[in-house]
């Protein structure tokens, strides 16, 4: 699998930014028009080359928030390989010890591929997170380093 650390900020922009990807990127308070992501020391984006996005923020030296992005060709077993990949990559790269992911309630699908890469459920935050005028749970799954398939 050839995950790389990647500063490609047009590549990043456009697989973020797709149709199939934004609706599921973004909040209410997004825009679409001149987005830009963060950026940062703190800040990991790793590609697979295959149109995979794996996007790790620090929230302190040992704790990354995981966000994941697919164009719809990278889905289902190749993101599952991907996503473990890139979980690899930052435990054996980093000093990161745990990967959290906040995934809005609705979105069945990375809850999915959360589970299918050994993500645990781990909680809930109320109503924290707009979307279309609504405001809607997130779910916390997350992972320690030290599992076996991850070092």
């Amino acid at each position: 699998m050839d995950i790389h650390l990647s500063y490609d900020w047009d590549t990043i922009t456009s697989i973020i930014t797709s149709p199939e990807n934004w609706e599921y990127m973004s909040d209410d308070f997004d825009e679409l028009e001149g987005f830009t992501p963060p950026k940062g020391d703190d800040k990991y984006y790793l590609l697979d080359g295959r149109g995979g996005l794996f996007m790790f923020y620090f929230i302190s030296p040992i704790h990354a928030q995981a966000h994941v992005c697919a164009l719809r060709h990278a889905r289902g077993l190749k993101a599952v390989n991907s996503q473990k990949s890139a979980i690899k990559w930052i435990f054996q790269n980093t000093d990161c010890l745990k990967i959290t992911a906040l995934i809005p309630e609705f979105n069945k699908r990375v809850e999915r591929l959360s589970m299918a890469v050994g993500l645990k459920y781990e909680g809930r935050i109320e109503k924290c997170y707009m979307k279309h005028g609504c405001l809607r749970d997130q779910l916390i799954y997350g992972i320690s380093k030290g599992r076996r398939e991850y070092g």
